[in-house]
């Protein structure tokens, strides 16, 4: 069967991290999954054995093996997805959970998401996110 051309070298500190991040019940399953295919590797055990084993096809190993060479750790790591950036700002979010704290105009009780939004110029989702986060309930809360 076939086998990488130059096999993947680990010095004995990282092979001992490796086994442990390939034995880690706590770490992201995708790190786990790097983990084992990197330590099969440097085992010299055969690419489509691998696959057998792990899933991972030997083009994906192979961008593993190379992102390991050249970044060690960071390597293993996701890159940064594409996206669009956030609307909302830490002050908007500060301004939001402010405004909640207010008490609204009478005969209103607490404030919905819709009213608020209004009064804060974003959408009643992003009102409802912000309070989510902040575990803010604003029909619980006392004025």
């Amino acid at each position: 069967m076939f086998t990488t051309q130059e096999p993947l070298q680990l010095q004995p500190k990282e092979r001992s991290r490796l086994e442990e991040l390939a034995r880690s019940t706590h770490s992201p399953a995708a790190w786990v999954r790097r983990a084992q295919v990197l330590l099969l590797l440097a085992d010299r055990v055969a690419v489509r054995a691998i696959q057998t084993r792990t899933g991972m096809s030997p083009r994906r190993q192979r961008h593993w093996k190379e992102q390991w060479q050249k970044q060690g750790w960071k390597g293993l790591l996701d890159a940064p997805r594409p996206g669009r950036p956030k609307k909302v700002t830490a002050e908007k979010e500060a301004a939001i959970l402010a405004a909640t704290e207010l008490s609204p105009t009478r005969p209103l009780t607490h404030w919905s998401t819709r009213r608020l939004a209004r009064r804060t110029g974003v959408s009643h989702s992003t009102v409802m996110r912000v309070w989510h986060k902040a575990g803010i309930q604003p029909h619980r809360l006392e004025r």
